[in-house]
């Protein structure tokens, strides 16, 4: 399981850190927070900015179900991602299929995901721009059981600049 340390080390953005800092509150020791313990309320400022996936079944833990997405986030898509696949809409951006990979690969390996990446893409009757994303991701499971859950945190801005992907997991 990640550390306070370790999310101070690596995330930049102070609305990751307290999410982080959230669900390791609600976690013991090494074992992976349970989702029903979490009050979102508790956040309320970072509740735009969450999405949890609902893993219990084998066709939303393969292909990721949002059971909710927070505005910022579809906002920044244009689209309301609760009760999409995020391996559907994911399919055909080799970016956000690595996206997607990577947070399987969390899931399956029960560990706590961080990803930083820029992705390029054109506006109708504009310039190409880039979306910057940074994002922590924390499979949950009841009682230390099977990941049945898993809650996100990503935080969308524009920039001018591409960058390095990062895909860590902890």
């Amino acid at each position: 399981m990640i550390s306070y340390h370790q999310i101070d080390e690596t995330v930049s953005r102070s609305e990751l850190r307290q999410f982080g800092a959230f669900v390791l509150n609600h976690a013991n020791d090494d074992t992976l927070p349970d989702y029903k313990t979490l009050d979102l309320m508790e956040i309320p400022k970072l509740v735009p900015h969450i999405w949890v996936y609902d893993l219990r079944t084998e066709k939303g833990r393969q292909r990721l179900l949002n059971n909710f997405t927070g505005s910022h986030i579809d906002d920044s898509w244009h689209t309301n991602l609760q009760g999409v696949y995020d391996m559907d809409f994911f399919d055909g951006n080799p970016i956000l299929e690595q996206v997607g990979q990577h947070r399987l690969s969390c899931i399956e390996n029960r560990h706590v995901g961080y990803s930083r990446r820029y992705i390029e893409y054109r506006k109708p009757n504009r310039h190409q721009a880039v979306k910057f994303a940074e994002c922590l991701i924390f499979p949950c499971a009841t009682n230390n059981g099977p990941v049945n859950w898993a809650i996100g945190c990503v935080v969308y801005e524009q920039t001018q600049y591409m960058g390095k992907s990062i895909f860590v997991e902890f």
